[in-house]
């Protein structure tokens, strides 16, 4: 390498023409450098902007085609006739790159099935891997839309960390009596009046400082996470293929 620079130093000094020659092709290659970076950082871009935005989304309660039986709450757009994705898959893509008064919309709606025990026509099932390993002590199989709910206010105002930290199964656990709650209607009541302060507070905040609802409640989420004290600063955004993962059960 060093005998090549001296060789080329060498023609450089005995044909000195041969100096503004250089001097073009590094000036090309440099400009050619630049353009393909503009290209990949446009591209990049591109991938990162949504393409589509919902339109006003609203939540129904739909009867499922599965063979376990029940209903499930669907998040739909006015304009998208979508067809219906297996009972136990909480993925919303297009949720997730929703406005902020979207969102907040879809949360006041879910908050109103409080009452709503209807059974859950999914089978309760881990939704991180990390928690597969506790599905054999979870003794409740099933849920309620109640608790169908509360779950999508879970994946909605926290994404991944909602299975990872908070929620694994939607399975609701009073802490005083160690006891699993999903059919406990006193009780699920309680839950539902803790998630509904929380969420005036964090309007008031216009969810710029919030964290998991039943913190410092005597309720949680079975093998949820409660060692870590995370503040959120906004309602996820996020599109791509990693939008479409959050809410599926992990299999």
């Amino acid at each position: 390498m060093i005998g090549a620079i001296l060789t080329m130093q060498g023609r450089l000094l005995k044909n000195p023409a041969l100096i503004s020659e250089v001097k073009f092709i590094l000036i090309l290659n440099v400009l050619t450098f630049t353009s393909f970076l503009l290209v990949a950082q446009k591209g990049q871009t591109n991938r990162d902007i949504p393409t589509t935005k919902p339109d006003t989304l609203f939540v129904i309660k739909k009867y499922c085609d599965c063979k376990n039986g029940g209903y499930q709450l669907v998040i739909a757009e006015s304009k998208k006739n979508k067809t219906q994705k297996e009972c136990d898959d909480y993925s919303y893509e297009l949720l997730f790159s929703a406005t902020y008064e979207q969102k907040l919309a879809v949360l006041k709606q879910l908050l109103s099935y409080s009452k709503d025990t209807s059974l859950c026509c999914a089978k309760v099932t881990s939704y991180h891997t990390r928690s597969n390993k506790f599905s054999n002590d979870v003794a409740t199989k099933r849920y309620t839309l109640q608790v169908s709910a509360l779950f999508n206010i879970n994946l909605i105002c926290f994404a991944q960390y909602s299975s990872y930290h908070y929620a694994p199964f939607p399975v609701l656990v009073d802490t005083s009596t160690n006891t699993e709650i999903n059919f406990d209607q006193t009780r699920i009541e309680e839950v539902f009046n803790v998630y509904s302060v929380w969420l005036s507070a964090a309007e008031k905040s216009a969810f710029k400082s919030f964290t998991f609802p039943l913190n410092n409640s005597r309720f949680q989420w079975k093998f949820g996470d409660y060692s870590k004290e995370i503040i959120f600063t906004s309602l996820p955004y996020i599109w791509g293929w990693t939008s479409s993962r959050i809410g599926k059960p992990a299999k």
